[in-house]
């Protein structure tokens, strides 16, 4: 099984895991302005899973009417995908539209209190895939959208597909003994 995880926005990006949580490839969104590019790039999937978002507070109507159109874009192409997929193989794609929140504490509950901030995804992706920079070219630092990404399709094999988050909290125990396991107290 295929899954890809999209984090829309200027700054987000395309991956592609496969079930063993092996990251086939990437693509960032800023240089996805060729439809077929990304549809060829997600067409093979089983899973698409497309962060929910809309505007903050504080953001100007220009910056969200953009965010808004690229987010469009991105489902249309998505459901253009699975129309002619389901037309070619007579099968298509499940899709999912988590918002951040829920896919944040999929991950985030098993952190210290100090990691649960925008870090922490660096902080869990790092430790499942720990030979991935997630460094792009002409940059120093971890791109976010890739990160980010990439945790989305992770949550996506766990959360929508019904696969069991054990094998990847102990992956991840295994590497960082200060990842807390426990159960959750309220």
């Amino acid at each position: 099984m295929i899954f890809v995880g999209i984090d829309p926005g200027h700054k987000g990006a395309i991956v592609k895991l496969d079930e063993n949580l092996k990251i086939l490839g990437y693509r960032l969104i800023q240089t996805c302005k060729n439809p077929k590019e990304f549809f060829d790039f997600i067409s093979d999937a089983d899973y698409v899973i497309l962060e929910k978002s809309g505007p903050r507070r504080g953001e100007g109507v220009k910056s969200v009417f953009n965010y808004g159109f690229g987010y469009g874009y991105i489902m249309s192409a998505v459901d253009y995908a699975n129309y002619v997929k389901k037309l070619a193989i007579g099968k298509t794609f499940v899709v999912s539209n988590p918002i951040p929140n829920v896919w944040h504490r999929y991950f985030r509950h098993a952190l210290p209190t100090a990691l649960r901030k925008k870090s922490a995804s660096y902080y869990w992706a790092k430790h499942i895939w720990p030979q991935e920079t997630f460094i792009v070219e002409r940059c120093r630092k971890p791109h976010m959208g890739i990160v980010d990404a990439a945790m989305i399709a992770a949550y996506g094999m766990y959360a929508v597909a019904g696969l069991s988050p054990a094998t990847l909290y102990f992956r991840a125990k295994s590497t960082n003994p200060i990842i807390n396991l426990s159960p959750k107290k309220d």
